[in-house]
Order: C-alpha cells, then structure tokens, then sequence
C-alpha cells in the first residue's frame, strides 16, 4: 500500500470507529483495511460524499439493507423502522464519516471541501473505478450484526 493510502485507510477506519461508536453506540472491529482500485459491487444500500482540495474524490460507505436496517433500527432506538429512516441515517453516517475523514486531512495539510451525501441503492451494481492515485477500502465488523460495512475512498492529487 502506498503511503499516502495507508494513511487514508488510517484516517477512514478512525472516523468510522468513532460515528458508529458515538451515534449507533456499536463499538465496530477493523476487519481489514487495504488499498483497491477494483470497481465498487453495490448490493445493498450506501451513500457518498465527494470531496474538493489537493485531494479529491469521494467516501461511499456501502452495506447489505439488512445491516442498514439493523444501525438504523440501534441508532434510533426502535425496531419499526421504513426506507424514509434508512435512508436518512445511512445519509447522515456517510456525511459524518467523510466529516472525520476531512477533519483528519485538514490536520495533514491537505484541507478539502464537502458535497452533501448522496444515497444510493442497488443490486449486482458496479461502480466505476477511474483514474485515481488513491483507492482504500476498510472493512468493519459491527457487533451483532452479521454482514460488515465497507468504505471506500477514491481520490486523487491535484495538480
């Protein structure tokens, strides 16, 4: 792994830890984090943040419906939980973990600007990966929940 991916895959596993932590209260377990250019499977649901400065690109945290129905369901604290409120909290996740993401890179020196998250939503999808000199992807465990939460970063430098 380069270094400049290491340390994004470093960034990205801390904020995740800490949202999840902080908002889900589920106290998730790096699986592994390395660095990945392949194209992005889409089976589930996940959102997106782009994000603009010497770095550029975008975070998408990725997972099944029924791990995002399962955080949803522990964040707000009820089981009856409908699309409406998925989709808000994998949105808000999302922006909180790109919102870590991009705390970490402005004390790196590398300060950056944020789009509003974007959901998406897809079976046996794929996303595109090109042209990037950054591409992670850290997976997380989440305790009692049997599929993991994926983040991918993909990026690159600025002229």
């Amino acid at each position: 792994m380069s270094e400049l991916s290491g340390k994004i895959a470093d960034m990205v596993e801390q904020s995740v830890l800490s949202v999840f932590g902080t908002m889900a209260n589920l106290s998730g377990e790096p699986v592994s984090k390395a660095e990945d250019a392949t194209d992005i499977q889409l089976n589930g649901v996940g959102g997106f943040v782009n994000f603009a400065g010497p770095l550029s690109g975008a975070v998408y945290l990725l997972m099944s419906e029924q791990t995002a129905r399962q955080v949803t369901a522990n964040m707000l604290g009820t089981d009856e939980v409908g699309a409406g409120e998925i989709k808000d909290v994998v949105g808000e996740l999302t922006n909180m973990v790109a919102g870590g993401l991009k705390n970490q890179l402005a004390t790196a020196g590398l300060d950056s600007s944020l789009t509003i998250p974007t959901y998406i939503m897809g079976e046996n999808s794929r996303i595109s990966v090109r042209n990037t000199s950054v591409a992670t992807k850290n997976v997380i465990r989440l305790p009692g929940i049997l599929d993991h939460v994926q983040v991918r970063v993909l990026a690159r430098k600025m002229p």
